[in-house]
C-alpha cells in the first residue's frame, strides 16, 4: 500500500512524517470530529501510522488481556498469545523476538532504528528484544507502548511510546502485577489484592479515573520518583477482578464472580458517536455468562463463556461479530474510492457497475454471500409457517435477521415472547441500566443498530477456547486446536484466500491439518502457532510484522521460516511457545509456558472455600465469621455466573446435579439458621436477577441457571415463596429454552433429585393451591405447565439406561391425587375437546380454556378412564339417538333401515373361499364358519376406522339368505339350546348392542352375533345373553363372555399368538395363515370390552401399548417379551473378548423361524445369510433382529389388530392422555391384587363388620393362595382382575342370606354382591367358599 492510500484509508487525521505541522484532511470520510488524540500528537514528532477515524471503537492491538484458559476448556497450560498487544507470555532474557513497525521503540531493539524506503521504520526480519538484564513475566504491547511485568519482583515497566529504550519507566503499583493490558493511549491492570487499576489517557472514561487525557509518553513520569502513576478504577475499590481487556477506547473488567464490567468510549452500542462514560457499568447482555476469555477490538468486544460459547457485541460494519448480519452502520463492501486507492497492482478492480453496485455479482463476492436485511427467503419462510407461526412474525424475524436460517430467525424471534417490545429493544433498555450501583450510564447513540450493542451468540462457534479482535476482524480457537476466523478480509487477514468480508465463522483450511495452539490478530494481519512450533501469518505485510523479507500481503497463511530464532553465538533453532501482535508489529516468544491470569475459579477451590467458611463460623460465630460466610454463599448461590462456572461443564449446556444437591445438603445439614439465612439471601438476589433479567432466559444457553435454582431446596419452603416466582419465569420463557430445560432435566439430573427437588415440590405447592381455592387460577397453571416441562423430560429419559441414575420415573410420580379425585372427568373432556376443535380452526389464534385433560400426567390411571368413559357415553348417546330417530322416522316414512348386516358378506366370502383349507395341523380344526366369518371381516372396515358408518354391500335376495341359514344351522345346531336368531330373544334394539350366544358354541356365535351387527350399533351400551341362562346382564354377564371368548382366541390350536413360556406373554404368529380380518376381530372384541368397562385376562407385553401409541420399542421390550434372547443380544453388544465375534458367535444377518414343523431362515436385510456378524455391524445387527421380531414381521397383523382395537376407543382422542403402562391397566386392570384394600373398601348390609362370620370371611380370604384368591374375586364380581387403582376402588358389598345354612355363597357379579349366610363356625364358612368359588360356572340355577 502506497502512502496515499494508507492515509486515504487509515482516517482523516493523519500526521506526516515529511510534513510534521501539517494534518492532512480526506475528502472521502466524515471529517467533522476531531482526533481524540489530537493534543497528545501535537506535543511532539509522531510517527507515520495511522489514526483511528473515528473515536469510537476499541483500538486493535491495544488490549494487554491476560490469557486465561482454564483446564476443563484448554487441558493444558499454554502460553498465550499478545494478539493485539493480549497475549500472556512468559519468557527468559533475551527469548524474544519481534518485528514489524518500530518508530517509537516499542519492539525493544537495542540498536539504532532506520527507516525502509518508503520513510517508515519496517523490520521485517524477527531480531531478539533486549532490555538489559530483565527478565518479564508477562508482555503487552499497546498502540505504542509496551508494559511488561518483571518475573521476581512482580513491578511493571513501560517502554515505547518515546519513554527511555533501555529499562523504560516503572509503575508505582505497590503489589504484583498478576496481569496487564494495554489500551490505544491508556493501559489497566490487576494487581495480587484483585483491584483493577489503570493509567494514561481518560479522555472518554476508559480509565475510569479523574477524565482527563493523560499522555504516556515522558511527560506522564513523575519527575521525583521516575515513576509512572496507576489509580484504581472508580467503582472498583471493593470489586475483585479477575480480566482486563482494553481497547481503543474502552475497558472491559471482568469480576471473580463472573460479571463484566465496561467503560469508555460508547461501550454500549458501539457506534461512532462521540458519547463517552465516565464510569463504569455492568453489561447487562452477559449476564448469567461466566467469561473464560474477554477481548476488544476497535469498536467491539468479545467474550468466550465457560460453555466454550462465544458472544460478540459492538461495531459489526465488516461482519467482525460474526452474526451474519453483514452490514449494520454501513456497508461491509469495499468502496470504489478504497478499492481504487490501493493500486490495481496489488488489488485489481471491479468493473465500475459491479463497484457501485454490490448486488451486481448476485450477492455472491469472492464465494462469500451478502444478504442485505429486509429480504426475507420464502422456503425459511414456510419452514416457519408449518410450525405454526404466525406469517407477520415469521416474515419479520426472517427480515430483522437477513434470513441467515430459521435457527436464527427463532431465536430473535423467542427473545420477544411476551414483551410488547422487540427482544432487541428489550435487552438494549436493559443494558442501559446498572445493577451494581456505579456510575450513571449515558443513553444509548442515536441512530446506532440495536442489534449490535446487544452480546449475541455466534452461531457456530462451539468450544471456543480463546479468542483475539483485530481491527476489524476476529479469530477464535477451539479446544480440537481449529482456527477460524470472519470479519474484515480485505489485506487477507483472514487467511481464506480472499478478500471478501465473512460474516459468519470459518474455519482457516489452510490449517485444518494442523493444531493451532495459539493466535494473535494486528490491526490488519494474523499470527498462528501450531503444536508443532510452526508460525504461520497471513494479512497486511507493509511494514513487515508478517515476518516475511518481501512485505508483501498474505492472502493464505504462510511459514515463516525458523532459522530467525537463534540463540546468541549459536546455531540453534529456538522453538516458539507464543506469538503476539501490536497493530503493526509481531511478537515471537519462546520459554517455559507460565502465566499469572488473577483470580481463577476453580469448583473444587470455591466449594471448599464455602466449607471452610461455615466451619469457620461455627468455630468462632465472630463477626468475621459472618462476613466471610455471607461472601462464599453469596459468591457461589447469588451470581448465575459462578453457579454456570462452578457445576457446568465445557463444551456442553450439562450441570453437575449430585455435586450442586450434595453442597445443598451440606449447608442445610449444619442445621445453623446463620448459614440457611444466608442461603436464603443469595436465593432471593439470584431470584430477583433472574426477573431483572428474564428477557435474557429466553437464550438455551442460560437454562442452567434455572436448572440450579430449582435444585435448591430452600424453593421447596411454602412460606418462602420461591416457588411461585420461578414457575412465572419458566412458563415465559422461550421454546428454545424450555427445550434445553428438557435436555438438563433427562440428562443432567439423577431421578432422585429429579424427584425430591423438583416433581415433588411442585406437585405438593399443586395441591396447596387447590386446596385454599379450587379454581386453578394462574399460580395453579404456571406451576402445572412447569410440571408439563420437566414430564416431557422424563419421558426422554431411557428406561433401561446403563446408569439407574437416568431411568425414567414411573407415570406415579406426576399423579397428583386431588386432581385425580375431585375434577369433573365429563366437563372437563367437553372443554378440552372444544378447545382442540378452536385450534384447529384457527391456527392457533384463540384463547383456549385451561383443562386438566391438555396435562394428562396430573391423571392417575382411574381418572384418566373416567376421562375415556367419559368418551365412550357421549358416543353411546350419539348413537342411541341416531338408532332412535332411524326408528321413528322410518316408521313414519315406512322405510326399513339399510341392513348394516355382515351376514351377507360372510356368505359372499364362505362361497369365494370355498376350496381353500389350511394346510397346517390343528387339533380341533377350524370350522367352516368360523373360516366363513374370518374372511367375511375383509373389506368391512376401510382406511379409516372411526365412528362412521362402516360401508357394506348390498343385501342379497332373501332366498339366498335363508338357505345358507339352515346350512349353517345343519352345521351348528346344538340339541340343547338353540341358534342366537331361534332363541326367543330380539336381536336389535334402539339403545343396546345385543350379543346371543351359546356356551357350548361361544366363539361360533360371538362371531356371527358381531358379523351382523350394523357398525353404529357397535358403540351403544352392549349386553350379552347366554341362551338358556336366567342371568340379566346388568356388568357381570359381560365380563364372563369376554374372558371366555379370548380364553378359545388365544388357544394354541388357533395358531394367531405365539406363546413365550419364560415371560408368559403371547406375541403374534409371524407364521399364521390366518388372514389380516382375525387379527381385526381379536382387536375389535378387546377394543369393545374397554369400551364398556370390562376388564380382561390377557399378557401382552408392553410393545403392544406402546405401538398402539406410537411410541418406539427396542431391545428392553424385546427383552420383557423374551428374556433369554434379551440377553444374548446385549452380551453380543457388550462382547469385548476373548476372541472374536465372528468366531465366538458365529452369526449372520438372518434368523431361523418354525413354522408347522418346518425351520426357514429370515433374511434381516438382503443377502444377510452371507453376511457375518462383527464388532462393526453387530448394533445394526441387533437393531434389525429387534425390528423383526417386534415391527416388520409382524406389521401387517398387528395393523389390523390395530385398526379393530382403536375402531372404538381411538376416534375421540382420549387414549392418548393415557401412557402405555396405563393402556395396558386400562385394558388389564391392576396387577397386584391387595386384599386388605379390598376389606376396607367393603360394605355391609344385615351385618357390621366387627360380627365374627365377617372376621372369619377375610381370614379365609387372605389364608388362601393366589389362586384361590383370583378364584374368589371372579366369584365376586365376573373378573380375576383388579380395576384400575386397585382393589380399593372396586365397591363390594356383603349381604346377610339368612342364618346358619348348608347352602353355598352366591353373587351378583353385576353388582359385586356377595350373599353370605350367617355360618356358624370359621370352618364350616371356608368350606361353603370353597366349594362355591371352585364351581362357579353360569348364570341363574343349574
Amino acid at each position: 500500500m502506497d502512502r496515499r492510500s494508507f492515509r486515504s484509508f487509515h482516517g482523516p487525521w493523519i500526521r506526516s512524517r515529511r510534513s510534521p505541522r501539517v494534518y492532512e484532511r480526506v475528502k472521502s470520510i466524515d471529517t467533522t470530529v476531531a482526533h481524540p488524540l489530537r493534543r497528545f500528537f501535537a506535543t511532539r514528532v509522531r510517527r507515520d501510522r495511522r489514526t483511528p477515524s473515528k473515536p469510537s471503537g476499541v483500538g486493535v492491538g491495544t488490549t494487554g488481556y491476560s490469557r486465561w484458559i482454564p483446564s476443563l476448556s484448554r487441558g493444558r497450560n499454554a502460553c498465550a498469545s499478545l494478539g493485539q498487544g493480549r497475549g500472556v507470555v512468559s519468557m527468559a532474557p533475551g527469548n524474544t523476538w519481534s518485528c514489524g513497525l518500530d518508530e517509537d521503540g516499542e519492539l525493544g531493539h537495542d540498536t539504532s532504528r532506520t527507516r525502509d524506503k518508503k520513510g517508515t521504520m519496517a523490520c521485517p526480519k524477527p531480531r531478539k528484544v533486549r532490555m538489559g538484564d530483565l527478565e518479564f513475566q508477562q508482555l503487552r504491547a499497546g498502540h505504542a507502548h509496551v508494559v511488561g511485568v518483571e518475573r521476581h519482583t512482580g513491578r511493571a515497566r513501560v517502554f515505547g511510546q518515546g519513554l527511555p529504550a533501555n529499562m523504560g519507566v516503572m509503575l508505582d503499583v505497590d503489589v504484583p502485577i498478576q496481569q496487564v493490558s494495554c489500551g490505544y493511549a491508556h493501559a489497566a491492570l490487576i494487581g495480587k489484592d484483585a483491584l483493577a487499576r489503570a493509567f494514561g489517557s481518560d479522555e472518554f472514561g476508559q480509565c475510569a479515573t479523574d477524565g482527563k487525557d493523560h499522555a504516556l509518553g515522558p511527560e506522564a513520569i513523575d519527575g521525583d520518583a521516575k515513576l509512572m502513576h496507576a489509580k484504581v478504577m472508580n467503582g472498583m475499590e471493593h470489586v475483585r477482578a479477575s480480566q482486563v481487556a482494553c481497547g481503543h477506547f474502552h475497558t472491559l473488567v471482568a469480576t471473580a464472580d463472573g460479571t463484566v464490567l465496561a467503560c469508555g468510549q460508547d461501550v454500549r452500542t458501539g457506534g461512532q458517536g462521540q458519547d463517552s462514560m465516565q464510569g463504569i457499568c455492568r453489561v447487562e447482555g452477559l449476564w448469567g455468562i461466566y467469561p473464560i476469555c474477554i477481548a476488544a477490538g476497535e469498536g467491539f468486544s468479545a467474550a468466550i463463556s465457560s460453555q466454550g460459547d462465544l458472544f460478540t457485541w459492538g461495531r459489526n460494519r465488516h461482519g467482525q461479530l460474526g452474526h451474519g448480519e453483514g452490514t449494520s452502520q454501513g456497508s461491509s463492501q469495499i468502496s470504489p474510492s478504497q478499492e481504487t486507492s490501493q493500486g490495481s497492482e496489488s488489488r485489481p478492480s471491479l468493473p465500475q457497475t459491479m463497484q457501485t453496485d454490490p448486488n451486481a455479482l448476485g450477492g455472491l463476492e469472492h464465494g462469500v454471500v451478502h444478504r442485505a436485511k429486509g429480504r426475507v427467503n420464502q422456503r425459511m419462510l414456510e419452514t416457519m409457517l408449518e410450525m405454526g407461526i404466525e406469517k407477520a412474525s415469521a416474515e419479520e424475524a426472517l427480515e430483522q435477521t437477513g434470513s441467515l436460517g430459521v435457527e436464527m430467525a427463532l431465536e430473535w424471534l423467542y427473545a420477544g415472547e411476551r414483551s410488547g417490545r422487540t427482544a432487541v429493544e428489550e435487552a438494549a433498555s436493559r443494558s442501559n441500566r446498572s445493577i451494581v450501583p456505579f456510575s450513571q450510564v449515558a443513553s444509548p447513540q442515536q441512530g446506532s443498530s440495536p442489534l449490535d450493542h446487544v452480546p449475541r451468540l455466534v452461531f457456530g462457534a462451539r468450544r471456543a477456547t480463546w479468542v483475539q479482535c483485530g481491527g476489524s476482524h476476529t479469530a477464535f480457537l477451539t479446544d480440537e486446536g481449529r482456527a477460524f476466523t470472519f470479519g474484515l478480509g480485505r489485506h487477507g487477514q483472514l487467511g481464506h484466500g480472499i478478500t471478501a468480508n465473512v460474516f459468519s465463522p470459518r474455519e482457516v483450511a489452510l490449517l485444518s491439518n494442523h493444531f493451532v495452539v495459539d493466535v494473535a490478530c494486528g490491526m490488519h494481519h494474523t499470527v498462528f502457532l501450531t503444536s508443532e512450533k510452526r508460525i504461520f501469518t497471513c494479512g497486511s505485510g507493509e511494514f513487515g510484522q508478517l515476518a516475511h523479507e518481501d512485505m508483501q500481503d498474505k492472502l493464505i497463511p504462510v511459514e515463516v521460516c525458523t532459522s530467525h530464532f537463534q540463540k546468541d553465538g549459536e546455531d540453534d533453532v529456538v522453538a516458539i511457545s507464543a506469538v503476539a501482535a501490536g497493530s503493526y508489529c509481531t511478537f515471537f516468544l519462546s520459554g517455559e509456558d507460565q502465566r499469572s491470569n488473577g483470580i481463577e475459579i476453580d469448583r473444587n477451590a470455591v466449594l471448599e472455600g464455602v466449607h471452610q467458611a461455615v466451619r469457620l463460623w461455627q468455630a468462632s460465630q465472630g463477626t468475621r465469621g459472618k462476613l466471610e460466610l455471607e461472601a462464599s454463599i453469596d459468591f457461589l448461590f447469588g451470581s448465575a455466573a459462578s453457579l454456570m462456572k462452578v457445576f457446568g461443564n465445557f463444551g456442553s449446556y450439562d450441570i453437575d446435579a449430585e455435586v450442586l444437591n450434595s453442597c445443598y445438603k451440606g449447608l442445610l445439614a449444619t442445621l445453623d439458621e446463620n448459614v440457611v439465612g444466608c442461603l436464603q439471601k443469595s436465593t432471593t438476589r439470584l431470584c430477583r436477577e433472574m426477573e431483572l433479567h428474564q428477557i435474557l432466559l429466553n437464550s438455551p444457553e442460560r437454562a442452567g441457571i434455572l436448572f440450579c435454582l430449582m435444585l435448591n431446596p430452600l424453593v421447596a419452603e411454602p412460606k418462602l415463596m420461591f416457588l411461585p416466582r420461578i414457575c412465572r419465569i419458566v412458563s415465559s420463557i422461550s421454546r428454545a429454552t424450555k427445550a434445553a430445560l428438557v435436555y438438563l432435566w433427562s440428562h443432567s439430573c439423577p431421578a432422585d433429585i429429579l424427584a425430591t427437588r423438583i416433581v415433588r415440590p411442585l406437585r405438593r405447592y399443586i395441591t396447596a393451591c387447590l386446596e385454599s381455592d379450587p379454581r386453578a387460577g394462574e399460580e395453579v397453571i404456571r406451576a402445572i405447565s412447569v410440571l408439563g416441562i420437566v414430564e416431557e423430560a422424563n419421558q426422554s429419559r431411557a428406561l433401561d439406561s446403563d446408569s439407574s441414575n437416568l431411568r425414567a420415573l414411573p407415570v406415579e410420580e406426576f399423579y397428583n391425587d386431588l386432581i385425580s379425585e375431585r375434577f369433573d372427568a365429563f366437563q372437563d373432556y367437553v372443554h378440552w375437546r372444544r378447545g382442540q376443535e378452536l385450534t384447529a380452526t384457527t391456527r392457533g389464534g384463540a384463547s383456549v380454556p385451561f383443562t386438566f385433560c391438555a396435562y394428562p400426567f396430573l391423571l392417575d390411571s382411574a381418572a384418566k378412564s373416567r376421562v375415556l368413559h367419559a368418551e365412550a357415553h357421549i358416543q353411546q348417546q350419539q348413537s342411541v339417538h341416531q338408532a332412535r330417530i332411524e326408528q321413528v322416522f322410518g316408521a313414519l316414512v315406512g322405510m326399513q333401515r339399510a341392513p348394516g348386516s355382515v351376514a351377507s358378506l360372510q356368505q359372499k366370502s364362505t362361497r369365494q373361499q370355498s376350496g381353500t383349507s389350511s394346510s397346517r395341523t390343528r387339533t380341533e380344526p377350524q370350522r367352516p364358519a368360523d373360516r366363513g366369518f374370518f374372511e367375511s371381516l375383509r373389506g368391512i372396515w376401510g382406511p379409516s376406522v372411526q365412528a362412521q358408518p362402516m360401508e357394506v354391500d348390498e343385501p342379497e335376495s332373501a332366498d339366498q339368505e335363508q338357505e345358507d341359514a339352515s346350512e349353517r344351522l345343519d352345521r351348528t345346531q346344538s340339541i340343547e339350546h338353540p341358534q342366537p336368531h331361534l332363541c326367543g330373544v330380539p336381536g336389535e334394539h334402539p339403545d343396546l348392542c345385543i350379543l346371543r350366544v351359546r356356551r357350548d358354541h361361544l366363539v361360533e356365535d360371538a362371531l356371527d352375533e358381531l358379523a351382523r351387527q350394523h357398525p353404529n350399533d357397535l358403540f351403544k351400551p352392549l349386553r350379552v345373553h347366554f341362551i338358556g341362562e336366567e342371568g340379566v346382564d346388568a356388568g357381570g354377564v359381560r365380563k364372563e363372555f369376554f374372558q371366555l371368548v379370548l380364553q378359545v382366541l388365544f388357544r394354541t390350536e388357533y395358531d394367531l399368538f405365539t406363546f413365550y413360556p419364560e415371560s408368559r406373554m403371547f406375541w403374534f404368529n409371524p407364521a399364521s395363515l390366518e388372514s389380516k380380518e382375525v387379527y381385526m376381530l381379536v382387536g375389535l372384541i378387546i377394543g369393545i370390552a374397554v369400551y364398556n368397562r370390562v376388564i380382561l385376562d390377557v399378557h401382552f407385553p408392553s410393545a403392544l401399548y406402546k405401538k398402539l401409541l406410537g411410541v418406539p420399542v427396542g431391545l428392553p421390550e424385546l427383552k420383557e417379551l423374551d428374556p433369554t434372547v434379551g440377553k444374548s443380544l446385549e452380551s453380543l453388544l457388550h462382547y469385548e473378548g476373548p476372541g472374536s465375534i465372528e468366531e465366538t458367535f458365529c452369526l449372520s444377518f438372518a434368523i431361523e423361524r418354525t413354522a408347522y414343523g418346518e425351520t426357514h431362515n429370515i433374511d434381516l436385510k438382503p443377502g444377510g445369510s452371507q453376511i457375518p456378524v462383527t464388532k462393526g455391524n453387530r448394533e445394526e445387527y441387533v437393531n434389525l433382529y429387534v425390528e423383526e421380531v417386534l415391527d416388520r414381521g409382524v406389521t401387517e397383523k398387528f395393523d389390523a389388530f390395530a385398526k379393530g382395537f382403536l375402531l372404538l376407543i381411538g376416534g375421540g382422542g382420549a387414549l392418548h392422555i393415557f401412557r402405555p403402562q396405563e393402556v395396558e391397566r386400562l385394558v388389564c386392570g391392576t396387577p397386584h391384587l391387595d386384599f386388605k384394600a379390598l376389606e376396607r373398601a367393603a360394605k355391609y348390609e344385615g351385618y357390621s363388620g366387627s360380627e365374627n362370620v365377617i372376621k372369619w370371611l377375610w381370614n379365609t380370604v387372605n389364608s388362601y393362595t393366589i389362586e384361590d384368591q383370583k378364584h374368589f374375586l371372579k366369584f365376586l364380581s365376573g373378573s380375576d382382575r383388579a380395576p384400575i387403582g386397585g382393589l380399593l376402588k372396586l365397591p363390594i358389598l356383603i349381604q346377610r342370606a339368612g342364618s346358619d345354612t348348608n347352602r353355598l355363597p352366591t353373587a351378583h357379579t353385576c353388582f359385586n354382591t356377595l350373599l353370605l349366610p350367617q355360618y356358624n363356625s370359621e370352618e364350616k364358612l371356608k368350606d361353603r367358599l370353597t366349594v362355591a368359588i371352585q364351581n362357579a360356572v353360569g348364570f341363574g340355577l343349574q
